[in-house]
């Protein structure tokens, strides 16, 4: 039996049946297997904040991030945050559960296999009041890809397979499968029935060319297929499955490099909860999603590096997202203190249907 008041079963779709992560690409890769790698660490403090014209949001967090280099063949990583959101609904701080990963790369002849496990440990805010809860859906939502989108979920556990073979010497091709198990867990105060996000299965096939010896082209194709949420025993939404395509450039020279990333998501209808059970809905919930990412680093001076960046996001129109379009441009400088500290830095700047800003500095370590 389905046991919240309507409303708090609306907040419940929204924040955590509209959860996507922001479609961008990271900034850098952490590790590359098979590589020995130093150990690091990054924390990055970041302040955002974003008016879409009816309503202003604003967030301050802390990430902290790790890599831990086993051997050449095993790699742990660490990561957990701590944000306060506040908008007009009301404030929402706390931390995030924490993440812990492994992967375990072994070559079998001229390809090789990576094994990875990911665990997501219920350590982060939960149960939380009605007011904190619909900040929290506005903070989810892709459109502002907010530095810490959530906080508190449940047990979770992700093993992974991937597997990549050598084409010719300048032409790899890999496919790899994920699941993931996503345990339930109390988001709203003084709920009877517990809510059990459906696990996913991801599916992902792809390729790499080293087009010269300064420019590299990757693509990959990526199918999300979501199983139903509950609510008790009571099924409430069955998200479409997700199909996404990345493209990506990189070209070096020197101490420059250039790096322009392409990717296209595309969802279908999903099946909400009525009092006739799950039936497919009217009008999309969830948008097809363009992004469009350049950025084009370089060394100002002996010890700082910058980096200018453009982002352009467009969005489906459909009833719950009144945010189509969303243009970011920005730079991220990077101070090498020595060796092994460096400074990172971010500005951007939010406009089109969405305008805000994003600044954030920080610390990385490699020990």
């Amino acid at each position: 039996m389905v046991t919240m008041m309507p409303v708090r079963f609306a907040f419940l779709l929204f924040a955590f049946l509209l959860l996507a992560s922001p479609v961008q690409a990271q900034d850098d890769a952490v590790a590359i297997a098979g590589q020995r790698q130093p150990t690091q660490v990054r924390v990055q403090p970041t302040y955002e904040q974003y008016d879409d014209g009816r309503i202003t949001v604003s967030e301050v967090s802390t990430t902290v991030a790790a890599f831990v280099p086993v051997n050449q063949q095993l790699g742990l990583t660490f990561h957990a945050g701590f944000a306060s959101a506040d908008s007009e609904p009301g404030s929402l701080s706390g931390l995030t559960d924490a993440q812990v990963g492994a992967t375990f790369s072994q070559p079998l002849g001229q390809a090789s296999v990576v094994l990875g496990m990911g665990l997501n440990l219920p350590s982060g805010a939960r149960s939380l009041t009605p007011e904190a809860f619909q900040t929290l859906t506005i903070i989810s939502r892709t459109p502002y890809g907010f530095q810490v989108p959530s906080l508190g979920q449940g047990f979770g556990a992700a093993p992974s397979l991937t597997f990549a073979v050598p084409v010719s010497d300048r032409f790899v091709l890999g496919a790899g499968v994920a699941f993931q198990y996503r345990g339930s867990f109390e988001p709203l105060e003084d709920m009877i029935d517990a809510y059990d996000p459906g696990d996913e299965l991801l599916l992902t096939g792809g390729f790499d060319v080293q087009v010269s010896d300064q420019m590299t082209l990757s693509g990959d194709v990526s199918y999300t297929s979501y199983g139903t949420d509950k609510v008790g025993d009571d099924n409430v939404f069955e998200s479409s499955d997700k199909v996404t395509a990345t493209a990506q450039l990189r070209q070096y020279r020197g101490f420059q490099e250039l790096w322009v990333v392409a990717r296209y998501r595309s969802r279908g209808r999903s099946d909400i909860v009525t009092p006739q059970g799950l039936v497919p809905e009217m009008a999309k919930t969830l948008p097809n999603q363009m992004s469009l990412l350049a950025r084009y680093r370089f060394r100002a001076l002996a010890q700082l590096d910058l980096a200018i960046r453009a982002e352009a996001h467009f969005f489906e129109a459909v009833p719950q997202y009144k945010i189509e379009q969303v243009f970011h441009a920005g730079v991220l400088p990077t101070l090498r203190i020595n060796p092994r500290v460096s400074v990172p830095g971010r500005v951007l700047v939010a406009f089109g249907d969405l305008s805000g800003i994003e600044a954030g500095l920080g610390l990385s370590l490699s020990l």
